[in-house]
């Protein structure tokens, strides 16, 4: 079983992973947008993607952000607390 630490790292990993490629197919809609990459989709349905992937990003650095600020509070730490940490991700 992995530690509270290890599991830490492995999420922060992951969800950078997701960041990378979200972030990556922004910018080529962006390109898309410009007319500097060719696609036979309209402005429209460029725009609509936009935003869908505007809001993929701002979801995945929410997660990155609530998993940075994570911190254990139980002594045992070859356990993580599944309900404390939806808390702690869900505090504003």
């Amino acid at each position: 079983m992995l530690t509270p630490q290890q599991l830490k790292e492995r999420a922060l990993n992951k969800i950078d992973s997701k960041l990378f490629f979200a972030i990556k197919d922004l910018q080529r809609n962006e390109l898309e947008m410009d007319g500097v990459i060719p696609t036979k989709m309209s402005y429209d349905d460029l725009n609509n993607v936009k935003f869908s992937y505007e809001c993929e990003v701002d979801v995945l650095r929410f997660i990155k952000t609530a998993i940075e600020s994570y911190k254990q509070t139980e002594i045992d730490e070859s356990q993580i607390d599944l309900e404390d940490l939806i808390n702690e991700m869900t505090k504003r």
